[in-house]
This record gives structure tokens, C-alpha cells and sequence, in this order.
């Protein structure tokens, strides 16, 4: 029988897969820029899966 992973696992691998898509800031930023038009927003939401 099939069970779901343990809670936060493959997290990180997932992370750094979306991270790498962006590219690297040198340095903080004090102001938040500014965001172009036509920008889509994106959120990965979830919640631990209960057995």
C-alpha cells in the first residue's frame, strides 16, 4: 500500500530547483523594486498530508 512522504521531505530539492531559475542578487536591497507589468505572481501553499 501506497503512503505520502514524511512531512517537509523534498522540500529543499524543490527550493533549489525554483531558485536556480532566478537570477543570483548581489548584496541587500533596502527598497523593494519595482515590479514590471505583466507579472505573475506565483505560491506553492499546501499542507502536511495526514495518513
Amino acid at each position: 500500500m501506497w503512503s505520502p512522504p514524511p512531512h517537509n521531505e523534498g522540500v529543499e530539492t524543490l527550493m533549489e530547483a525554483v531558485l536556480a531559475a532566478f537570477p543570483s542578487v548581489e548584496g541587500e536591497e533596502t527598497a523593494a523594486p519595482e515590479e514590471p507589468e505583466g507579472v505573475i505572481k506565483l505560491a506553492i501553499i499546501g499542507r502536511p498530508t495526514s495518513a
